[in-house]
């Protein structure tokens, strides 16, 4: 005779598997599979904040800038924990661009909070932490919020950055500089801040020399790199590194907490690879969208773009990187200039030029206070005196580019 506990159990079981069943059954149904993803997606970002982040977008897209490509906007978010950091870009993108608000062309999803003039807010979201599964719920309705914006008539490029990235300059600038052209010329669908692989105790950008120990100024203020170095980094801000997948990313993973995007093709790739269930060991989003390029690389074809040719690049601009047909979505690393504290030293020191710097990024920091601490440490080392007497000497937009670009 069965037992009371052990009727209960089966019938349990039996109920459970039953349910299994009809849930795969119904994940067999594309449009219960969309029903489901719209559900949590609701949660974050309801209807009314989608509508009122796109017309924000539109405004932004509206103005002209002198600094900021047609079509070109800047996007983050940030719940009220790392609302601070947004400050210090401000703070950043104010010292060394007086002349031209960037800002002016940004917008940011605020979770429960609206600290910023370029705040849309929105519902209240949990204090980061990655051992729970509203991290991967936070980190993946970026994708979400960029497809949100690239429906605005007129986005075709969007610079995303994450809550725990400060921007120093323009990141537009930035990479149009190591272009030496407008970033419209370069026919590419999205560059990304790498990360990995570990060599040492550092992990370094592949553009990056092996750093050289800080040394101190008479006045204290740690000095990254010696002359030598800085002679180096004078040449230039650094350029995006594109090219396939299986040789120039070669053991670089994506990082998605710097990213600007272009092809809507891929992006919706990536939100439709969004999982249904996130549990705390989930796979984080840029593992994801790691697989999702490497994969590509064995497709010959090359998608249809609306983009500038490779063949027609090459009699606008011989020095504009080549892209072969197994970089089907044309994926670039962005220049050493967005860094990241995996880069760094001691918790100090980052393995990188201060002065050139383009943005900090408070990845391999667990907390809050050191990731502001390390965000501080860097705009402080970045507003030195001498660094801005090297930028005034090495502008992001040299005079004769000044001319050449809108």
């Amino acid at each position: 005779m069965i037992s009371t506990s052990l009727q209960t159990l089966l019938l349990f079981v039996t109920a459970y598997a039953r349910f299994a069943h009809a849930r795969s059954k119904l994940l067999d149904d594309p449009r219960e599979v969309s029903r489901q993803r719209m559900f949590w997606i609701n949660l974050l970002t309801p209807p009314d904040v989608v509508k009122r982040l796109q017309h924000a977008a539109g405004i932004a897209l509206s103005r002209e800038s002198s600094c900021v490509p047609t079509g070109g906007l800047l996007l983050t978010y940030s719940n009220e924990y790392h609302a601070p950091f947004m400050e210090l870009t401000r703070r950043g993108l104010h010292r060394s661009s007086p002349d031209c608000n960037v800002l002016l062309r940004a917008v940011a999803v605020c979770f429960g909070h609206s600290n910023s003039s370029i705040c849309v807010q929105a519902p209240a979201a949990a204090a980061s932490d990655h051992r729970k599964r509203q991290y991967h719920e936070i980190i993946w309705i970026k994708w979400n919020i960029i497809d949100f914006v690239f429906q605005v008539p007129g986005c075709e490029f969007v610079f995303f950055f994450d809550a725990d990235v400060v921007l120093f300059q323009n990141p537009f600038l930035a990479i149009e500089a190591g272009l030496h052209a407008p970033l419209s010329q370069l026919d590419f669908g999205i560059m990304y801040q790498p990360t990995g692989p570990w060599e040492g105790a550092v992990v370094r950008h592949p553009a990056m020399p092996i750093p050289a120990p800080p040394s101190q100024t008479a006045g204290g203020a740690a000095v990254l790199h010696n002359r030598r170095q800085h002679d180096a980094a004078s040449k230039g801000y650094g350029r995006p590194i594109c090219g396939d997948v299986t040789t120039v990313h070669r053991g670089h993973e994506v990082n998605s907490g710097q990213v600007l995007l272009r092809s809507r093709d891929l992006l919706r790739i990536i939100v439709d690879a969004r999982p249904l269930v996130f549990h705390a060991s989930s796979q984080l989003d840029q593992q994801t969208v790691s697989k999702i390029l490497r994969l590509q690389q064995t497709r010959r074809s090359v998608q249809t773009s609306r983009t500038v040719s490779t063949a027609k690049l090459g009699s606008v601009n011989k020095s504009l990187p080549f892209f072969s047909e197994r970089n089907r979505y044309h994926a670039c690393l962005l220049p050493e200039g967005f860094t990241e504290h995996c880069w760094c030293r001691n918790n100090v020191t980052c393995a990188v030029d201060s002065c050139s710097m383009v943005s900090y990024h408070a990845t391999c920091l667990s907390t809050f206070s050191y990731k502001y601490a390390g965000a501080l440490a860097a705009i402080e080392r970045f507003e030195h005196p001498a660094c801005q007497r090297w930028r005034l000497k090495h502008p992001l937009r040299p005079p004769r580019l000044r001319e050449a670009l809108p």
